[in-house]
């Protein structure tokens, strides 16, 4: 597993306003949203694409389109709700998938009471969102649960 980090000054600045004392819900999410639209779009610049014929506004135009299936966004509940926004303005026609999984506080087992999951998963790229990472332990629960499901391409988009 790779690790990469989105070092870019814009998201620097956002994460640096999440993280004032007395920061408002509304300047919260609004910047989790900012801040979500820079991860997809370095998580998703290697997807293959394909040359299209389009009608331009005076002749037919070369252009790229993305080929094969477009991701899921895979959501975490709760938290991963919060970069969903973003990610859905990057990829409006995403399937989402949505996990609901907490640990058990005696056995820190995972326990998962709700999961609808995009179709044909392993046709697509899975971008996992959640910006609470912490030990990471429901994230790679997720990922294994994902994984179970036929998902081979699965990227993580967190905030640390």
């Amino acid at each position: 597993m790779s690790v990469h980090v989105v070092d870019h000054p814009l998201v620097g600045h956002r994460l640096g306003l999440m993280r004032q004392q007395g920061i408002s819900t509304m300047l919260f999410r609004a910047l989790a949203t900012e801040i979500a639209r820079f991860l997809v779009a370095e998580a998703s610049k290697d997807l293959p694409v394909e040359t299209k014929l389009v009608q331009g506004w005076a002749e037919q135009v070369e252009t790229l389109g993305l080929s094969g299936k477009k991701p899921t966004l895979g959501i975490i509940l709760r938290a991963g709700i919060g970069l969903l926004d973003g990610a859905l303005d990057m990829f409006p026609g995403a399937k989402v998938s949505t996990i609901g999984m907490y640990r058990d506080e005696k056995s820190l087992q995972p326990v998962q009471y709700y999961c609808k999951l995009a179709d044909k998963l392993e046709q697509r790229r899975a971008l996992m969102l959640d910006p609470m990472l912490a030990t990471g332990g429901t994230m790679a629960d997720a990922i294994d649960l994902m994984k179970k499901h036929g998902c081979r391409d699965i990227k993580a988009l967190v905030l640390l």
